[in-house]
């Protein structure tokens, strides 16, 4: 197993973080929504099949460590299984938007869900290429919080309590 310096694993993670960015500042019509969200799924899926690359050569992507506190840090590594599920959770993540483009067809606020989803992919996403205790628990939570929004999306009683056993249960 060889290391290698790579940008790869924080393209992958921002990807759709910035683009759940840019379906909550413009994804007013339903057809910018669309596209945003299947351009960022699609893409996701390709820097993820990038990544497959080095993994096959028993290369290791790492980046830079975030010193976040003494003792802390936030770091990537993108190993085999890592990006076995990188893999997965992009190509999971692009049936999803194809899916719930027809699904959410008359959902309340489609534009807070297509966010949320883009935002939860992106933890996700952290959560497999965690190096570390640390980075593994900060994208974790971040997975905590934005799958909060999707559960309650649909703001009824029954959706805004099953958000709260959800947010009980995580912390």
């Amino acid at each position: 197993m060889r290391l290698i310096n790579s940008s790869w694993p924080v393209v992958v993670i921002s990807l759709p973080f910035v683009f759940g960015l840019l379906i909550a500042l413009f994804g007013q019509s339903p057809l910018s929504r669309r596209l945003l969200s299947f351009i960022s799924a699609a893409s996701t899926v390709i820097i993820s099949l990038v990544m497959l690359a080095p993994a096959l050569k028993n290369q290791v992507a790492v980046t830079p460590t975030l010193k976040v506190a003494p003792n802390l840090y936030l770091s990537l590594r993108a190993d085999g299984l890592g990006v076995f599920f990188v893999i997965t959770i992009a190509a999971f993540w692009l049936l999803i938007s194809m899916y719930s483009i027809a699904f959410l067809r008359d959902e309340f606020s489609r534009r807070r869900f297509f966010t949320f989803l883009a935002l939860s992919i992106s933890a996700a996403l952290g959560v497999g290429l965690a190096a570390n205790l640390f980075t593994l628990l900060f994208f974790y939570e971040l997975l905590t919080v934005s799958s909060y929004f999707l559960i309650m999306n649909r703001e009824t009683k029954e959706s805004l309590a099953a958000g709260r056993k959800y947010l009980l249960y995580s912390f």
